[in-house]
């Protein structure tokens, strides 16, 4: 009994981060509200949280999304033109060249904006495991 309830603990906490992503690049002026609304399509939102730097208060263009599900975070992640690691570097030529188109309006395709400014979308768990790597 007791060993099963420390089992499923970290695993709730590891799905909980593949259910969050890490943005950058989100204009200043945007807030929770402009986050919420370009996301919420993909899926039930838990949290948003706009990252400040702690000394000054001032937004530093980062924040977090957390859905419900972790299917409705793969699907920001493919709309967002998140490189797919699994075929290596195919996908990064693939990617950068698809950068190089955006803001041209190719709808859907062309990744995520706001207030014209293309947002970049990880995993949040990418995040911590970077350092290891």
């Amino acid at each position: 009994g007791n060993l099963k309830d420390k089992a499923t603990s970290p695993k709730f906490d590891e799905s909980e981060s593949r259910r969050t992503l890490f943005l950058r690049n989100i204009p200043f002026d945007a807030t929770r509200h402009d986050v919420f609304e370009l996301f919420k399509e993909f899926g039930r939102i838990e949290a948003v949280y706009l990252v400040k730097d702690p000394q000054t208060g001032v937004f530093r263009g980062t924040a977090f999304v957390r859905f419900e599900k972790e299917s409705a975070c793969n699907s920001a992640l493919e709309a967002s033109g998140f490189p797919s690691t699994e075929d290596g570097e195919e996908s990064s030529n693939f990617v950068s060249s698809k950068n190089m188109t955006m803001g041209l309006g190719d709808g859907a395709m062309s990744g995520l904006s706001l207030k014209g400014r293309h947002i970049l979308v990880d995993l949040a768990v990418d995040r911590s495991t970077a350092s290891s790597l």
